[in-house]
């Protein structure tokens, strides 16, 4: 566990500037690994967050769920990053709770967020859906540039519980990285609401499959006996909050 209150601390989040874009004002990211954007607005901040995996390797990028006042930056920061692949753990409207800002379209519509217009990729046969999960191909473009990304929405992960069968997860996981083209090196977004639970459940599953398909990390004494345990605190290191109660272990 770190220490130093000074790597742990949240200074970009509780800035006056940057405050409306927290949907929660005690899920902060850290600063020694908050997202930057390139500078716009006199703000670079965003409520997201770098996860490393075991090589000390940006894998993914733990993010709140977008609201009104972040929804540009949540789209700018897809952008930024070149981001292809996005998780989504939650709904839009949760028991009837708003949960995060919907940001690709209904149908055939589309969607204009600032510079970036989204819409759904008639062009990809990546399409996919299932009772669990939805695979939907997505183009943002700006100016004459256009963006591919694949959005994999998992449907039925209730807040501060776990699903029902672990099986979907893993499916979605085998299609995300079948669907990745192995040279892209950007980050995987991962988000919920809060960008804390079902997120870091996401992350750690992943990490904890990697894990285990890797003879190398599996012997590494470093994660012995407790690997999930391990896993679990290492993500910790870089979000706050990540994998919220003992249910989702």
């Amino acid at each position: 566990m770190i220490e130093n209150k000074d790597i742990l601390s949240c200074n970009e989040g509780i800035k006056p500037i940057n405050r409306l874009k927290n949907r929660y004002k005690d899920v902060l990211p850290y600063d020694k690994s908050r997202v930057i954007l390139k500078c716009e607005n006199d703000s670079d901040y965003i409520n997201a967050s770098f996860i490393e995996d075991f090589n000390g390797y940006h894998r993914y990028i733990a993010a709140q769920g977008p609201i009104d006042e972040s929804i540009n930056d949540f789209i700018r920061m897809i952008w930024d990053f070149q981001i292809t692949s996005i998780i989504c753990t939650a709904n839009d409207v949760e028991a009837g709770r708003f949960k995060f800002r919907r940001y690709w379209p209904n149908n055939e519509e589309s969607c204009q967020f600032g510079l970036y217009h989204i819409a759904k990729d008639q062009s990809s046969d990546k399409s996919y859906s299932c009772n669990d999960y939805e695979i939907c191909p997505l183009v943002i473009t700006r100016e004459e540039t256009q963006r591919h990304v694949l959005l994999y929405h998992f449907l039925h992960w209730p807040d501060h519980d776990t699903p029902n069968d672990e099986a979907p997860i893993l499916d979605l996981l085998l299609r995300l990285y079948k669907n990745r083209d192995s040279s892209i090196d950007s980050p995987i977004l991962v988000h919920c609401s809060a960008g804390c639970g079902r997120t870091g459940s996401i992350i750690a599953i992943d990490l904890c499959r990697l894990f285990l398909n890797d003879e190398h990390l599996f012997s590494n004494q470093d994660y012995q006996p407790y690997p999930v345990f391990k896993i679990a605190s290492h993500i910790r290191q870089f979000r706050i909050a990540l994998i919220q109660t003992l249910v989702k272990k």
